[in-house]
């Protein structure tokens, strides 16, 4: 427990976007750092987030899946259901259930994540505009094999007829900007995703 509570503040400080969970066992993390003292639109950890009953969950599947997709982050696919650990005991086809389990628990982390990345993505956008760093943060969400992730939704500058029908500098820009906004974001949601 002591390892998680190290790496959640060498996490919570190179962010700057996270919540102290309140944890009974360290009460001088509690007293050190009321919940007042916290600022507005900072992020509470996924483990921190309150537990999903499962048939809601599995009935919200699309609609977290829409909220990821609405977050105009990364391009998100469809739900990745894992075998669950048993799944080779019945001649190396799915038993009874295991189905019906794998979504069920691919449900609640992906409610899960759908929470921590809506908290995320309020949070001021990390500066993650590198393309090494905007890669290894879609590899840390495709890591959790939980949605296919296709990629950061990049903004193309439009063709302006002030510029011979060419994108003007200003819309190069405005364009950039809007991508590094993005990948951000991306960072942010990488960084909440941790642990699901």
């Amino acid at each position: 427990m002591r390892k998680t509570w190290t790496l959640w503040l060498i996490l919570s400080s190179l962010t700057g976007c996270a919540v102290l969970p309140s944890d009974p066992t360290y009460p001088e993390a509690n007293a050190a750092s009321p919940a007042s003292a916290i600022p507005p639109g900072t992020l509470e950890s996924p483990s921190s987030l309150p537990p999903r009953d499962s048939r809601d969950s599995v009935a919200q599947i699309d609609a977290n899946l829409a909220r990821l997709r609405g977050l105009h982050v990364v391009d998100v696919g469809e739900l990745i259901l894992r075998a669950p650990a048993g799944a080779a005991n019945c001649y190396s086809l799915a038993c009874p259930g295991d189905e019906d389990r794998a979504r069920v628990e691919a449900a609640a982390r992906l409610a899960r994540l759908a929470d921590a990345a809506d908290t995320a993505a309020t949070c001021t956008p990390a500066d993650a505009c590198a393309p090494e760093v905007i890669d290894h943060n879609l590899v840390a969400l495709m890591s959790l094999q939980l949605v296919e992730v296709r990629g950061l939704l990049r903004a193309e500058p439009v063709n302006n007829p002030n510029c011979y029908n060419l994108p003007c500098e200003s819309d190069i820009e405005a364009a950039r900007q809007l991508t590094c906004e993005r990948a951000g974001r991306l960072a942010n949601i990488a960084d909440a995703a941790r642990g699901l």
